[in-house]
């Protein structure tokens, strides 16, 4: 059975993030350099709050230096991620995470200079959630891309009273039981769980298992035990 790819999934979410915050900043920085005043988009009694940052007396006496910094840290960094995820660059994955703590960063600017507000703790969200898509589509391409290949171990199977028996549910066991069998000119036997154990649902129902430390059933063991060392 083929399961869906979950860095599909995933890689599909960070180009949603990477579009919604990178245009949203871009269109948000222009109204900023167009009307520096802040006027337009009811922002000018912001200024203020600004003036307890270095360098306010120079940079911050109107929303000319907020607009560039806006389109540069969060429009135009976003919008790359977003293309480069398009053009199915792995970069594009470590990018888009990358940007969503550089917009939390962003946000807790905020959270100093002004009071609490909801558009500040929202987007702080967005950016957590942007951040945390970005480390799982991450894991999910790694996962994906590990590959183990019973051909690259001519040795195995060599010595017929050695045996090596192994669990794997991604695959990462399996690669160790293979290098040890290759090396011992071992059979393999793989258990298998009646229980589902592919997949993210997987994870979380054989998962119930090791919290609990209950035994977990398998299948009935098909080779004989005491023909082998």
């Amino acid at each position: 059975m083929k399961h869906k790819s979950r860095f599909r999934i995933a890689r599909c979410f960070l180009i949603f993030w990477t579009l919604f915050i990178g245009i949203g900043a871009v269109a948000g920085a222009l109204a900023m350099i167009i009307d520096s005043s802040g006027k337009f988009m009811g922002m000018d009694a912001m200024l203020p709050y600004f003036q307890v940052l270095p360098f306010a007396d120079r940079v911050f006496q109107d929303f000319t230096f907020s607009g560039w910094a806006l389109l540069i840290v969060n429009g135009l960094t976003n919008l790359t991620a977003a293309g480069l995820l398009l053009a199915k660059k792995k970069v594009g994955t470590v990018l888009g995470g990358i940007f969503g703590i550089t917009l939390m960063l962003w946000i807790c600017i905020q959270f100093y200079i002004f009071p609490p507000n909801f558009m500040s703790t929202i987007y702080f969200i967005f950016g957590a959630a942007q951040a945390a898509t970005g480390y799982a589509a991450w894991v999910f391409a790694k996962q994906e891309a590990f590959h183990v290949a019973l051909t690259d171990y001519p040795n195995i199977g060599t010595n017929e009273k050695r045996l090596v028996v192994f669990f794997s549910r991604m695959g990462y066991v399996r690669k160790i039981a293979y290098e040890e069998a290759n090396r011992s000119g071992a059979t393999l036997y793989e258990v298998k769980s009646t229980e589902r154990t592919e997949g993210t649902l997987g994870f979380w129902w054989c998962g119930r298992y090791g919290m609990h430390k209950w035994k977990m059933p398998i299948e009935p063991v098909s080779v004989n035990l005491a023909d082998y060392d």
